[in-house]
């Protein structure tokens, strides 16, 4: 199976004049602003105690790409070669070792298990394991310590947007793109040194050839970067439409991005054709309990505390005891951010959604249109919601709004005070129409 927008080599040369199996695409574009990730990766996984390695992150931010060229550099290292085993068509994890398997020409023989031939075969070799896409096979994780116990030469690298909880694991968070502060923005030359504005300007030179990063429209283009939170996917499907919209006309109409970030190459996966496709392989691979938390969670405009997401989730009748594993799992998944806050005491701040999307919302993960029913995000002021002593009213008010603007009442599921029974013209036809009010901290 090959990966859809990249050519395989049979073969690679190694530095030492021999030739070690590589099953590594090619990838068409060059990777832009990830040195310092590369040098760490690199360092880690020459380490004898690093066996098994999980790049995690959001849908979009350059998982497989990393983890392609982190795999390629070690190429000489691995007497057996380096293997590229993609996984996001198979969605049993039964299915894993027989596409590990296939991807090393290793059959079933007889009465043995494939796992055992599998051990068999890798047993006494030095060789690395590139799984991309691993997140929803995530209960095939064990079968992965199996071989790594009985393989002391082999090593694995995983892509997932959720770590594989093994002991033994060493996760690789990988953030977006660094990004310019638009407070103190650099001339245009110094902006391309920016990773972000130079993917950019590259995927918007493939559509005109003539399109150049100046000082006129350097500070458009930062913006929208920032808007997209750095993200490389939606900065790509941003530039596409270069072919249509000015990048000021583009930065305007990304109030709505999910409606914009469309229209993605057609040899890529589905799930990266669209932003809103990425969204939702994610959501979908949640519980029914955790796709309705994460819907809870747009009721905050820009990030809230933990403190304020329980007290949420119980009003809506989660159980006490599982919203902290419910809000674990969506940080697990990238669903949501973590964010250090000064002085808000042991409750770190936590944004709700994903990179690229930032302040935006959608109803089921495939639609923009409000993640919790009639519920719409006012404006980007990071928020968080204070509870009144005890979690059957909570109440609070956004800086500037009198007291009482809003009550939530986990009895009933219900809103109350001035944003009471206002229906959303852009949720129409959805149930609810309370607004909870957050207040700013």
């Amino acid at each position: 199976m090959q990966h859809p927008i990249i050519a395989f080599p049979s073969r690679a040369a190694s530095g030492n004049g021999q030739t070690s199996p590589s099953h590594l695409p090619l990838p068409l574009t060059p990777l832009l602003g990830r040195e310092h990730e590369l040098a760490q990766l690199t360092a880690l996984l020459l380490r004898p105690d690093v066996r098994l390695l999980t790049l995690t992150g959001p849908g979009g931010v350059g998982k497989t790409r990393l983890g392609i060229t982190v795999a390629r550099d070690l190429l000489t290292d691995f007497a057996a070669g380096v293997y590229f085993v993609p996984l996001a068509a198979i969605n049993d994890p039964d299915f894993v070792l027989s596409t590990i398997a296939h991807v090393l020409d290793v059959r079933e023989v007889g009465t043995r298990s494939l796992l055992e031939e599998l051990k068999g075969a890798l047993r006494e070799k030095s060789l690395l394991l590139l799984l991309d896409n691993f997140e929803q096979v995530l209960l095939a994780a064990p079968r992965l310590s199996d071989l790594l116990a009985a393989c002391p030469h082999l090593k694995i690298v995983v892509t997932s947007r959720a770590a594989l909880r093994l002991y033994g694991e060493h996760e690789f968070p990988l953030s977006p793109l660094p990004l310019p502060d638009l407070k103190h923005l650099p001339t245009s030359g110094a902006l391309s040194h920016y990773a972000a504005l130079t993917l950019f300007v590259q995927h918007a030179q493939a559509i005109k050839a003539d399109f150049q990063l100046t000082e006129a429209n350097a500070r458009t283009i930062a913006e929208i970067c920032v808007r997209l939170d750095g993200l490389p996917l939606a900065i790509e499907l941003a530039a596409a439409r270069t072919r249509l919209l000015s990048p000021q006309a583009l930065l305007a109409r990304l109030s709505h991005r999910l409606d914009v970030l469309t229209g993605g190459a057609c040899n890529v996966p589905a799930r990266q054709q669209t932003l809103r496709a990425t969204i939702a392989w994610s959501y979908h691979l949640l519980t029914p309990s955790e796709q309705q938390l994460f819907r809870l969670l747009s009721v905050f405009a820009g990030g809230c505390a933990l403190q304020a997401v329980e007290a949420i989730a119980q009003a809506a009748g989660h159980a006490a005891s599982t919203a902290l594993d419910e809000v674990s799992v969506l940080l697990e998944n990238n669903l949501l951010r973590q964010v250090e806050q000064v002085g808000v005491g042991d409750h770190p701040g936590i944004r709700a959604g994903v990179p690229g999307r930032h302040g935006e919302t959608g109803s089921d993960p495939s639609s923009a249109r409000g993640l919790l029913p009639g519920a719409r995000r006012r404006g980007r002021t990071p928020v968080t919601w204070t509870p009144a002593g005890q979690l059957g009213s909570t109440t609070g008010t956004r800086a500037g709004e009198p007291e009482g603007g809003a009550a939530f009442s986990s009895g009933a599921g219900t809103c109350a005070g001035k944003h009471a029974g206002r229906r959303d013209p852009d949720r129409a036809g959805v149930a609810s129409v309370c607004r909870p009010v957050p207040v700013l901290v």
